[in-house]
């Protein structure tokens, strides 16, 4: 497997920023209560914000979430139980998962879906031949793969089961794949690595801090409703800017598939507005 590569942009945010701004919003500046790396109330409520961001951001179809231009060359042929390897059989399925290439009677290991694979979005194939040929995009199937007899293209493909699913070709076939990613939560991460690790969502600071500020007078028996209600607020507000920031920039570009036109957030809120 190939893929693109992974750009180290120093714009984004270490986690050190984050905390820092999250101690401040709650009146703990000198980290007494809340302290990097701690695990009862840093670490859970740090990568609880963390997630609701990367599920934000993957909800709008963010560019900052997706990997594009995976790579898989030679993924063998399907294998008919009934007549064996490369013969057509209606009954067949393959699929690219987690732990293997299912070719529809065994699993192959050396052929896995990214770990970081959320989603798959689109897919192109060709057959495997050792040269430059191009690619040719895979429909998705709307309402479950359509059986059929295979040849020497994959045929459709479907997500379900977190696995990448095909009708299968009887030929050995090359894929480009693109899809939504898993971004990194840091359970673990010691305090002093904090300023060296980084969140892959430039200025996210606000909607990462005022959200754990939110989580945190959540825990907190004190919070009277009225502070926690605020809280919310000022953590959805924060949230949806970043977003509407976001959709407003892929606006400008006639996106595959992507309706940016009068996208709504959780609040009810037009989002590109």
């Amino acid at each position: 497997m190939s893929g693109e590569a992974v750009i180290n942009d120093p714009g984004f945010p270490n986690l050190n920023v984050l905390t820092t701004l999250w101690r401040s919003l709650v009146g703990d500046p000198n980290g007494e209560i809340i302290q990097d790396g701690e695990a009862t109330i840093c670490q859970p409520i740090l990568n609880s914000a963390l997630r609701k961001l990367y599920r934000e951001i993957r909800g709008i179809s963010g560019p900052e979430l997706i990997r594009d231009n995976v790579i898989f060359l030679n993924l063998p042929p399907m294998n008919s139980p009934s007549f064996g390897i490369g013969v057509p059989d209606p009954t067949v399925q393959v699929g690219l998962t987690y732990t293997g290439w299912y070719d529809g009677s065994q699993f192959n290991g050396n052929f896995l879906l990214p770990a970081d694979c959320l989603r798959v979005l689109e897919v192109w194939q060709r057959t495997s031949n050792g040269g430059n040929m191009s690619f040719s995009r895979i429909d998705e199937a709307a309402d479950g793969l359509n059986p059929g007899k295979q040849s020497s293209s994959l045929g459709q493909f479907e997500w379900r089961q977190n696995a990448l699913w095909f009708n299968g070709s009887t030929v050995n076939m090359d894929i480009r794949v693109r899809y939504l990613m898993k971004a990194n939560t840091f359970f673990g991460v010691t305090g002093a690595q904090y300023p060296n690790t980084l969140v892959p969502i430039q200025d996210c600071e606000d909607a990462v801090a005022y959200y754990c500020a939110y989580l945190y007078d959540l825990g907190n028996v004190g919070t009277s409703p009225i502070a926690l209600e605020e809280s919310k607020k000022l953590a959805e507000d924060a949230m949806f800017d970043l977003k509407n920031e976001i959709v407003r920039s892929m606006q400008g570009t006639d996106y595959h598939r992507q309706p940016y036109g009068n996208s709504y957030d959780g609040g009810g809120r037009i989002l590109g507005q």
